[in-house]
């Protein structure tokens, strides 16, 4: 039987409009972000969705009481954001300021370069693909919606379109991805669409 996912990107933060890099870090949702939740509930009033799996973070948690309401919610630990280490709380502009090197060692090739005092990118790939693999087979035949946040969902999507490149697709804010497994053979169904609120 074929188990769908349905990956959300929770809506805009203050930190999302900064353009800080916020991991571990709280940051509340704008008054956009919430808006971006209402459109999206809107969107996906009518699907059937069995179970609904959160990312701790207080972002991801309100983002998803406004689109999913008193609906039961499963928080999941490994859901969370990449803790990005010295960037944590810097915008793009002060990292490459105070971290000029490392900044730019990490974009150019974040597979092989670790920020440091930061969760390691083969660590956070790790708990995300095996996060990813015990909601698929505990839940075969049914659609499960998973809120969290930009850097898991890069890679489960990376990894199913089988690219080297971390940034091929950097979902939206309060976009969805739908993939469908099929004895464990995924198919992108819906990539990175927000046309619910754009």
């Amino acid at each position: 039987m074929q188990t769908r996912i349905i990956l959300i990107r929770h809506g805009e933060t203050r930190a999302n409009r900064q353009r800080r890099y916020v991991g571990v870090t709280e940051s509340e949702l704008t008054s956009y972000g919430k808006y971006q939740a209402r459109c999206l509930k809107k969107r996906i009033a009518k699907d059937t969705i069995d179970r609904i799996f959160v990312s701790p973070s207080r972002r991801a948690l309100d983002f998803s009481k406004i689109v999913f309401g008193n609906r039961k919610k499963e928080i999941f630990e490994s859901l969370q954001e990449m803790n990005f280490g010295i960037f944590e709380g810097l915008t793009y502009s002060q990292a490459l300021k105070k971290y000029p090197q490392a900044y730019g060692r990490w974009l150019k090739n974040p597979q092989r370069f670790n920020i440091p005092k930061a969760e390691a990118l083969i660590d956070f790939k790790a708990r995300v693909f095996s996060a990813l693999k015990e909601v698929i087979s505990n839940n075969n035949g049914k659609t499960i919606a998973m809120v969290t946040h930009g850097g898991p969902i890069m890679l489960i999507v990376g990894k199913i379109m089988k690219s080297k490149n971390l940034w091929k697709v950097i979902p939206g804010l309060a976009s969805i991805s739908i993939i469908e497994f099929n004895k464990s053979k995924p198919k992108i169904l819906t990539l990175n669409d927000v046309s619910h609120y754009k």
